[in-house]
C-alpha cells in the first residue's frame, strides 16, 4: 500500500474530534485514493506525531499538520510525477471540502501545503489509543472543539462531487473569522462586510 502525506508549513494543521470505533480510511469519490484515519498518523509515521487525547466515552481530539491518503493497489516503484500532481489536487480540494463542512476557518489552504512525503507500507495498523497518565487534566478550547474535523465531517467532504465549489460567501465568512482570530481586525471587518 502506498501512503502519500501532504504537509502544513509554519506549524499551521488540522484539528479533529474522532471516534476511536471509527473505519481506518474514507474512501474519496471519484478516485481509487482513501482518506487515511487521522487517528492513525502518528501509527504509520517515521517520525515522532503526538497522539490524540482521549475525552471521553470513545472520542478523541488532537492537530494534526498533514493530511494522509492511502492506495490500496500501488507500491512506492511506480509513483510518478503525474501521480504527485494528482495527490497534490486531491489534497487541495480536500482541505476546502474539510474547511468548509466543518467550519474551521483556520484550517489549511492550498497555500499552506509545503511537503509531499511518499512510503509504503505492509499493512494498515489498527487503532491503539496512547496511554494517558491517570490523573492528568484535560483541556480543549471551546472553539477548537466546536469546530473540529469529526468523522462525519470527513465522509461528507470525502463524498462531494469533484466539481464542488464553496459558496464565495462562505469562504469571505470563513476568512473573516480567520482574521479576527489572527488579530488581523481590519481584514475581519473587510472580509464580513463584502
Amino acid at each position: 500500500m502506498l501512503v502519500v502525506r501532504l504537509g502544513f508549513e509554519g506549524g499551521i494543521g488540522i484539528h479533529w474530534r474522532l471516534k476511536g470505533t471509527g473505519p481506518s480510511t474514507f474512501a474519496v469519490r471519484g478516485t481509487e485514493w482513501e482518506l487515511l484515519n487521522p487517528l492513525l498518523y502518528h501509527q504509520t509515521s517515521p517520525g515522532p506525531s503526538a497522539p490524540f487525547t482521549e475525552l471521553d466515552s470513545g472520542q478523541f481530539t488532537g492537530g494534526t499538520g498533514e493530511i494522509v491518503f492511502l492506495h490500496r493497489g500501488k507500491n512506492g516503484d511506480g509513483f510518478s510525477k503525474s501521480e504527485e500532481s494528482q495527490v497534490m489536487e486531491l489534497g487541495l480540494r480536500s482541505l476546502t471540502r474539510l474547511r468548509h463542512v466543518s467550519g474551521q476557518a483556520k484550517a489549511p489552504q492550498g497555500k499552506h501545503l509545503a511537503t509531499i512525503m511518499v512510503e509504503e507500507i505492509q499493512t494498515l495498523p489498527t487503532f491503539v489509543p496512547a496511554p494517558m497518565p491517570r490523573f492528568r487534566r484535560k483541556t480543549v478550547s471551546i472553539y477548537w472543539f466546536g469546530v473540529a474535523v469529526t468523522d462525519d465531517h470527513i465522509r461528507i467532504a470525502a463524498q462531494q462531487p469533484e466539481t464542488f465549489q464553496p459558496e464565495v460567501y462562505d469562504t469571505l465568512f470563513l476568512d473573516a473569522i480567520a482574521a479576527h482570530i489572527a488579530s488581523d481586525f481590519r481584514s475581519s471587518v473587510l472580509y464580513a462586510a463584502m
